[in-house]
């Protein structure tokens, strides 16, 4: 055999071999994995189980609401002026908080947006007193209808209808604070003329 034939022989034959070693494995990795009776494995046995606490760092899986924020956002306004954490009014009730957490896992797809809990009128007048926001808002002309009427958005005409009315039908803690007025706007004209 020719010297030039013997180099192509053996890169032929490597070739095969390197291809004979990548199809086993090939194969091998599309085989389905054995398991031990005794111990069922599933797919949750790999993941981590998220441990949720009052004192977790909410930003780690609620991503939308930590960094998308502006910054005349309420709550951000409220963590860095006021060192107010998400749980001090995310908190109507500290069961309800771990139950929309039990069993969540860590994947790599995070939940983006608070899905189950709420703020309720309770949590923002622990800090924010109705009179006084009365008296802040009473030059407000935020709710002027299209025939000049001026509402303070404090201080509502009391009647069925309003009872029904929360903070955060205005105030959307996520959203910058020029979006109250056009929320403050919408929420009237559910019912309201223009």
């Amino acid at each position: 055999m020719k010297p030039h034939s013997q180099k192509r022989f053996k890169l032929v034959l490597w070739l095969v071999a390197v291809g004979a070693v990548l199809a086993s494995l090939i194969i091998a990795g599309c085989a389905p994995r054995q398991t031990n009776e005794d111990s069922p494995q599933d797919e949750t046995d790999s993941l981590i189980v998220v441990e949720w606490s009052m004192d977790s760092d909410c930003a780690t899986c609620h991503t939308a609401e930590s960094t998308a924020q502006d910054p005349t956002a309420p709550a951000l306004y409220h963590e860095e002026q006021e060192g107010v954490a998400c749980v001090t009014c995310h908190t109507a009730d500290e069961s309800e908080l771990a139950t929309v957490h039990e069993g969540v896992v860590a994947t790599g797809t995070m939940p983006t947006r608070l899905k189950k809990t709420k703020v309720t009128d309770e949590a923002c007048l622990s800090c924010h007193d109705t009179a006084e926001l009365v008296t802040v808002t009473q030059a407000s002309t935020v709710l002027t209808d299209d025939e000049g009427l001026v509402v303070n958005p404090h201080d509502l005409p009391e009647n069925s209808s309003h009872v029904n009315l929360t903070c955060t039908n205005c105030h959307k803690q996520h959203q910058p604070k020029a979006e109250i007025a056009k929320n403050a706007m919408a929420t009237c004209t559910n019912c309201h003329h223009e």
